[in-house]
């Protein structure tokens, strides 16, 4: 695995995770056929993502698509292995980041359950920030618990494509990862990123956040770490030793 720090807490793992490119074009097949529908439509015609975020029509079919039902309850073992196999290389990274950044490691508690984000011709994502909530007072109560979000982690699962670039507009940057790259940053407004409109093929990256404190859906989502404070201790111990 080769990393490379860049500025603003982004860190770019190269290598992180072999993709068979046969076996993720079955599974995202598979995926589709058990994905439910990720928009509704309000009564002003407004689509309404499964996260509560609203797009118009027309922003409607510029916005990515997403899979969120990865472990469905006829999932095969071979899929299920392979979700496992993002995950324990994203916790492979998110290792090396704290060592990176040591202030980290008091602020990652939990992981969300992945997803992934799919990105065909035209479809693009402008910049914002993953510990962004939008709500306004008396409008919007159901948007009003916090967001716990602290690290932002991806995987480009293929590198297929043109455009969709990730674009982190503090940071001055704007890169195009290859099969098997993971990505980590900020998920506050310092990572702000978007991703430029894809213009051939179909992008595909598997999602991942750290948070801390109690998400809104802890009980039946999060994963929990009561471990990762003591990465450091362990390291320590290890070093000792030697």
């Amino acid at each position: 695995m080769k990393e490379h720090k860049f500025a603003n807490g982004i860190v770019e793992f190269r290598e992180a995770i072999d993709i068979d490119d046969e076996f993720l074009f079955g599974w995202l097949e598979r995926r589709r056929e058990n994905e439910p529908d990720d928009y509704t439509i309000d009564e002003d015609g407004n689509y309404i993502n499964r996260g509560g975020y609203k797009f118009t029509s027309e922003e409607y079919l510029s916005a990515p698509g997403r899979f969120l039902n990865l472990l469905p309850v006829n999932v095969t073992d071979e899929d299920r292995a392979f979700v496992e196999s993002l995950d324990d290389a994203l916790f492979d990274c998110l290792q090396r980041y704290i060592q990176i950044f040591p202030e980290v490691a008091q602020s990652v508690w939990w992981r969300s359950p992945g997803h992934v984000a799919t990105y065909v011709k035209g479809q693009h994502m402008g910049t914002h920030h993953d510990n962004g909530v939008e709500y306004t007072p008396g409008v919007n109560p159901e948007n009003e618990h916090a967001i716990h979000n602290v690290i932002t982690a991806s995987i480009a699962l293929n590198d297929d494509y043109s455009g969709g670039q990730l674009q982190f507009s503090h940071a001055g940057l704007s890169i195009r990862p290859p099969t098997g790259t993971a990505l980590f940053y900020p998920s506050n407004y310092i990572g702000a990123h978007g991703v430029a409109p894809v213009v051939f093929g179909e992008r595909y990256s598997y999602l991942q956040f750290y948070g801390h404190g109690t998400p809104k859906s802890a009980n039946n989502a999060a994963e929990w770490f009561p471990n990762l404070l003591t990465v450091r201790d362990r390291e320590d111990e290890l070093k000792q030793g030697e």
